[in-house]
């Protein structure tokens, strides 16, 4: 008969679980990450080049190389960073609290039939409460850089990136090739959902 087949669910240290199966494009997973590529949380600096899009995001997958701790259901905070609005209560006393305990939001969503309880007659819960929505503040993905070295900090100081955007003809630097920056910098739009367009091609030469 087939014998059975253990998948290891691994607890690392800080409640984070490597996600359970993955392997990158070539078949790794993240016991080897963790053996040859990563250690506390990054990656180690002779590892760097099998991060990011083209390795499957092992950052994202695997506790060694950055994922971040796992949340409890309904835990919105936890690792988003977000925070209630101190003292916020709508116009008929109802607390962020209130909102998350009657059911009317949860995971940072109004529930199906509570919508007519957002907006402004009821003090834009949405813009003050974790549950209903509230964006949380943005945060460079820890320790991420590319497979050339560059950090988000670089990414800024070099003038790659500046408020949320790709400077005019450094959009070039948002390819997957260099990591998607987009993705892991909030300088260059972390959170937006989407690469910047590159730029038209220049006209051709007068004949």
């Amino acid at each position: 008969r087939k014998q059975p087949v253990y998948v290891c669910v691994c607890m690392r240290p800080g409640g984070c679980v490597d996600t359970p199966g993955w392997v990158n494009s070539i078949g790794v997973d993240c016991d080897v990450y963790a053996s040859e590529h990563c250690a506390g949380g990054r990656f180690l600096p002779a590892g760097a080049w099998a991060s990011g899009v083209d390795f499957g995001e092992p950052e994202k997958h695997c506790c060694a190389c950055g994922k971040p701790p796992d949340r409890g259901p309904g835990d919105i905070s936890s690792d988003s960073g977000c925070v209630d609005t101190v003292g916020w209560q709508n116009l008929f006393g109802a607390t962020c609290d209130d909102y998350s305990s009657a059911g009317r939001c949860a995971g940072g969503a109004f529930t199906p039939g509570e919508e007519w309880t957002s907006g402004h007659d009821f003090g834009e819960p949405e813009k003050h409460c974790c549950e209903c929505g509230k964006p949380a503040p943005c945060v460079d993905t820890p320790h991420w850089r590319n497979h050339y070295g560059a950090t988000c900090s670089l990414y800024e100081a070099e003038g790659h990136c500046r408020d949320g955007a790709f400077l005019p003809a450094h959009e070039y630097t948002a390819a997957a090739e260099f990591g998607s920056p987009w993705k892991h910098c909030c300088a260059c739009g972390k959170g937006r959902g989407s690469p910047p367009p590159l730029p038209p091609p220049p006209p051709p030469p007068p004949p």
